[in-house]
């Protein structure tokens, strides 16, 4: 067993002992994509030839695993028992391999363990301390952090022991680490409305990243930006609060 791991999920128990949990979680629907590609009807239509765009369909075959394992990972935090154990620590890390860590934090930012206990990057947790606007405090958050090694997610289950606050368990990950369970990683774009994740062969600079998300993602849940024969094919998921967009090419 790692020490750390042991090291933190002590520490986990000791801090929460007293408490118990209490969270809640939402999965954002996006519409007719989801509908049509992600979670279909149960039922077999014999008439149907098939009538899927290209482009939707490229999408889907994309993103479709990368998405499984970020909505596996929301999961995961949500059915996690408070107090956790040694072996959940453990057992998280080796379910998804590509999380960079875990670490526990108290309502003031106190570290209170840590897995590795010396991250690679300069990580910034205070974000996930307060909860975002427009969303039930117990519910999974979420943040993209920009750092000379690359983008970070977070992703954070708040701690309550009745209705007091208590901090937060919190795992973290570079998007490039999970984007290899894409079939096609080069081209596939994921991007935040403010921070570029992962550019795949197009550089920091084309419609994907230009586009102003906090328009269009304020009545659209998928459709195209750019200008064709330039232009890109987009969806957008919730990973907890934060908004992730992928796309790929229409051509």
């Amino acid at each position: 067993m790692n020490r750390a791991c042991v090291c933190l999920a002590l520490l986990l128990a000791t801090f929460l002992l007293s408490g118990c949990q209490a969270m809640s979680g939402y999965w954002k629907d996006t519409k007719r994509f989801y509908g049509t590609y992600i979670n279909p009807p149960a039922s077999l239509d014999l008439e149907n030839t098939g009538t899927y765009r290209s482009e939707e369909a490229r999408l889907a075959y994309s993103f479709t695993e990368v998405d499984y394992q970020l909505f596996a990972l929301e999961r995961a935090f949500e059915a996690s028992l408070m107090p956790p154990t040694d072996e959940w620590v453990t057992q998280i890390l080796q379910r998804f391999p590509w999380l960079s860590g875990v670490a526990a934090f108290s309502d003031t930012g106190v570290i209170l363990g840590q897995t590795p206990p010396t991250p690679m990057k300069s990580l910034n947790f205070t974000p996930l301390l307060e909860a975002p606007k427009g969303r039930n405090r117990m519910a999974l958050r979420a943040y993209a952090q920009d750092t000379p090694l690359g983008p970070e997610i977070y992703l954070a289950l708040p701690i309550y022991a009745g209705n007091e606050f208590k901090g937060i368990l919190a795992t973290h990950f570079d998007p490039r680490s999970v984007l290899r369970f894409s079939p096609v990683p080069d081209d596939l774009i994921i991007t935040t409305p403010d921070l570029l994740l992962c550019p795949g062969r197009y550089g920091s600079e084309n419609a994907v990243v230009n586009a102003d998300w906090k328009k269009l993602l304020s009545s659209d849940y998928y459709g195209s930006v750019g200008r064709s024969p330039d232009d890109f094919y987009w969806v957008v998921r919730y990973f907890a609060n934060l908004p992730m967009i992928f796309a790929v090419p229409n051509n």
